[in-house]
């Protein structure tokens, strides 16, 4: 009697055990394979387990950009980038992921029509978050950029020529960081330069440099 209950429960654990990896091995593949729900599941439950898993965050914002769900995917890269996985960057540049999420930022700003210097702390934190970005990677061109973002809309256009012209000896195939920065030449009235960069903006796929080209160009 007490060897069948013996035999009766390591049959019982090797089948538990089979139905372990059969499962895990299903979900690994389903995650692995297409089913971008199923990965942002997959790497919430990482990210709920471990808040600074940077792999994880990269992974899940990848899902959420296969996803077309911008906005969560730039928030997830840009975590995943804080957190030391520098391929986020990469990702954030070839999607112009920053320039969406900043062009938004920007209009939210110019609706303002004043920006509200009483908010001075506000600025000067952005701005040491990004130094403190660039002084564990100087070569980082979205901080760059992003940085120089801030300074343009608290009107340090030479300080933000500065950071774009950074970003751009980085990387040179950074569309809409040539776009800001003929945005930027136009304020310090250098038109020659803003049409340049414009047309160079333009010719490496950010259409958005089309319209603003022509305006300066009537």
């Amino acid at each position: 009697m007490g060897e069948i209950w013996v035999y009766s429960l390591i049959i019982s654990i090797l089948v538990l055990v089979y139905l372990l990896v059969i499962k895990g091995k299903s979900t690994n593949e389903k995650v692995k394979y297409g089913d971008y729900e199923g990965r942002i599941k997959h790497f919430s439950v990482k990210i709920a387990l471990n808040p600074k898993d940077s792999c994880a965050y990269y992974e899940r914002g990848l899902a959420h950009l296969k996803s077309q769900n911008k906005k969560a995917a730039l928030e997830d890269l840009k975590m995943a980038a804080c957190l030391g996985d520098t391929r986020a960057y990469d990702i954030i540049d070839q999607n112009n992921l920053d320039g969406n999420y900043l062009q938004q930022y920007s209009r939210t700003a110019q609706l303002n029509n004043e920006i509200n210097f009483n908010k001075l702390d506000d600025y000067k934190g952005a701005i040491e978050d990004f130094d403190k970005v660039l002084k564990s990677n100087p070569q980082n061109s979205t901080a760059y950029f992003m940085r120089a973002e801030i300074k343009e809309i608290y009107k340090d256009h030479a300080g933000a020529l500065e950071d774009l012209n950074n970003a751009l000896k980085i990387n040179n195939k950074y569309a809409v960081a040539y776009y800001k920065r003929g945005e930027v030449k136009i304020k310090l009235n250098d038109i020659n330069g803003a049409k340049l960069d414009l047309k160079t903006s333009l010719s490496l796929g950010y259409n958005k440099a089309s319209k603003l080209l022509s305006k300066i160009e009537a």
